[in-house]
């Protein structure tokens, strides 16, 4: 019996994304507060020995997560409500079986919040429209066809029978994320090898 190898923790896809992890823990673990200014472009780049263009992709990347805010002439800051970090699921990091199964979970756990809640809310026609996305998924597997889409709108379906609305805006969300099975089978075979 061969012995189970831990899972391989993900690793930024890129030297931006590298950037990114370092300063974004900076910031939310209060090492850079809100309102102070980040090292300039250059004093980034030779810190952590990378290009310009590498340290301006990871300000950009930051400023879309809402964490820095910069100022033309000035500079980046980091900002004021930067320790409520936007939940994300990178995925390049989905790339170990491990954090597939973390997705699925949380999957799992919200998924069976919502058919609940869509078992006492859900009207005769939400029962239809996922009867009917049921039916789909059916004809696509028995064509040999990808159901995922067929699947994926029936999850939306219990998630808008469910009357709140960010169920559903999460639900989307995390469709982004569902596992094809091709992608199990090779984080299954990389942590096997």
């Amino acid at each position: 019996m061969r012995p189970m190898r831990q899972p391989q923790t993900a690793k930024p896809a890129s030297l931006a994304g590298d950037l990114v992890v370092r300063l974004s823990r900076q910031i939310v673990g209060g090492a850079l507060p809100p309102g102070t200014r980040l090292p300039t472009e250059l004093q980034l780049s030779e810190e952590a020995g990378v290009s310009r263009t590498v340290v301006r992709e990871a300000v950009a990347a930051l400023r879309a997560d809402g964490l820095v805010v910069t100022r033309q002439g000035f500079g980046a800051y980091v900002a004021e409500h930067s320790q409520q970090q936007p939940f994300r699921i990178d995925a390049d990091a989905l790339d170990s079986l491990q954090r597939m199964i973390d997705v699925m979970e949380l999957r799992l756990g919200l998924e069976a919040e919502a058919a609940s809640l869509a078992a006492m809310r859900r009207t005769a026609a939400d029962l239809r429209h996922m009867e009917a996305s049921l039916a789909a998924i059916d004809e696509a597997v028995m064509k040999s066809e990808r159901s995922m889409a067929a699947d994926f709108e029936f999850h939306l379906a219990i998630g808008n029978s469910t009357r709140n609305p960010l169920f559903h805006d999460f639900l989307t969300y995390l469709g982004h994320f569902l596992i094809p099975r091709q992608s199990v089978r090779q984080a299954t075979t990389a942590a096997e090898a």
